[in-house]
């Protein structure tokens, strides 16, 4: 990048009162109107460019356009070279060299082209950004639809467990599983040698109960016998193991026994035992 320096001689320079418009067009708009009044030649032969002073004066730097035009072509910035004598005590705090007279539409092809280049990089960033964001939602949305997968297909592994194979034609499982247990409920009612104890359906209600929220378990058996209850299942790793049998172990009205856990290949093996304390 290259900064033409232009001797004060031909450059124009004016210091105005500091406009009533704080901002915007109407504030370009009255600079250009004061600065009119101060040049020797017609305006729109004039490229401008201001600067606030400290005193809250206002600085006005202008070039003849043609001369702009033809400095942009060869450089990427052009300053003034100093101020002019009559100018340089009211301008002590600006460095010429900072004061750029080729902005707007006297701006060099090469800063336009490489402002444009960073508008397009920081847009393709903001789009690379959203298709990331949208990328992460699906996957949030698929990991929570694979966990409802995972605890319908657990919820259907208790109900073969407790139930067995359906057949063909065969009332869906909460209404089989409703079946069974009036069923239970009868048989158990009918034997007063057994009417003392709970229901096989509410011992396996209590147990169901407690089972742990989330818990990624794949059930092998639910065994519900008269003085016992077994659990065989199936989960990741032991930390898995040892959560499942401590929610499992708060059942009520079930006394557990000791836990035994096998590391297989795949998973780990989980054996349950618990005494039923309503047993006769």
């Amino acid at each position: 990048m290259t900064t033409a320096r232009v001797p004060p001689s031909d450059l124009y320079f004016a210091l105005l009162e500091s406009p009533v418009s704080p901002r915007g067009k109407a504030r370009a708009e009255e600079l250009t109107y004061a600065l009119e009044a101060a040049l020797p030649v017609p305006i729109d032969t004039v490229h401008a460019v201001y600067r606030s002073l400290p005193d809250g004066r206002v600085l006005a730097v202008g070039i003849d356009r043609d001369r702009a035009s033809a400095l942009c072509r060869v450089h990427t910035s052009a300053c003034p070279e100093a101020w002019p004598d009559w100018l340089r005590p009211s301008v002590t705090a600006v460095d010429p060299a900072s004061v750029n007279l080729l902005t707007g539409p006297c701006r060099s092809p090469v800063v336009v082209s490489a402002r444009n280049a960073a508008v397009r990089h920081a847009l393709l960033g903001v789009v690379l950004l959203g298709v990331l964001g949208a990328a992460g939602v699906e996957r949030r949305i698929r990991a929570e639809q694979s966990a409802v997968t995972a605890l319908r297909q657990q919820s259907d592994s208790v109900y073969r467990d407790a139930l067995g194979p359906a057949g063909a034609g065969a009332q869906p499982a909460p209404a089989r599983m409703t079946s069974e247990l009036r069923r239970l409920r009868a048989t158990r009612g009918s034997d007063p040698q057994t009417s003392a104890a709970r229901p096989a359906d509410a011992v396996l209600a209590e147990l169901l109960g407690v089972w742990p929220d989330g818990a990624q378990a794949r059930t092998e058996s639910i065994t519900v016998a008269e003085r016992t209850v077994e659990v065989l299942l199936r989960v990741d790793d032991f930390e898995a193991a040892q959560g499942i049998i401590t929610a499992l172990g708060a059942a009520p009205g079930l006394r557990p026994g000791p836990a035994k856990t096998d590391r297989e290949p795949n998973d780990v093996r989980v054996s349950l035992r618990f005494d039923r304390e309503d047993a006769p």
